[in-house]
C-alpha cells in the first residue's frame, strides 16, 4: 500500500546489514558517458542507513563500483530521491551492470521508481 509512483513499492525489514540485489542488466552498450543509477527511498525506524550501490562489470578488467554513500537514508524519512553516477570513459563499456539497495542496520526500507539514466560526461 505505501508507493511513492506506480501500483507499488519494495518494502524491505532489515535486521540488520544487508545487501539487496535489485537488477542485473546484461549488454549494455554505452561509453563516453555518465551512467546514473537513480532510485526514491523511504526508512521508518532504520537504525543504520541505506545507500545505492551500482557494479560495473568489464570483461578481462574485473568489476568496480559506484555507492551513493553521499546520499544515505536513515531514521524515520520520507520519499527521497537519490543517485549514484558512474563515470565510463571513452572504451570503457561494461559488460553488466548489477544494482543493488545497501541497508547498514536494522529498520524498514522502501525503495521505488528504480531508473538507470544517461548523461554526459561533466567537463
Amino acid at each position: 500500500a505505501i508507493k511513492h509512483e506506480g501500483s507499488a513499492s519494495l518494502r524491505i525489514q532489515a535486521q540488520g546489514e544487508m545487501v539487496v540485489p535489485l537488477l542485473v542488466l546484461d549488454s549494455i552498450d554505452l561509453e563516453n558517458a555518465t551512467l546514473i543509477y537513480e532510485a526514491v527511498l523511504k526508512s521508518e525506524d532504520l537504525e543504520g542507513g541505506a545507500y545505492l550501490e551500482m557494479w560495473c562489470m568489464f570483461d578481462g578488467l574485473g568489476e568496480y563500483f559506484s555507492r551513493g554513500v553521499d546520499s544515505t537514508i536513515s531514521g524515520n524519512m520520507d520519499w527521497i530521491t537519490v543517485s549514484t553516477p558512474f563515470f565510463l570513459k571513452q572504451g570503457q563499456n561494461p559488460s553488466s551492470v548489477r544494482l543493488n539497495l545497501v541497508i547498514t542496520g536494522p529498520g524498514t526500507v522502501w525503495i521505488d521508481a528504480i531508473r538507470l539514466l544517461k548523461a554526459e560526461l561533466p567537463e
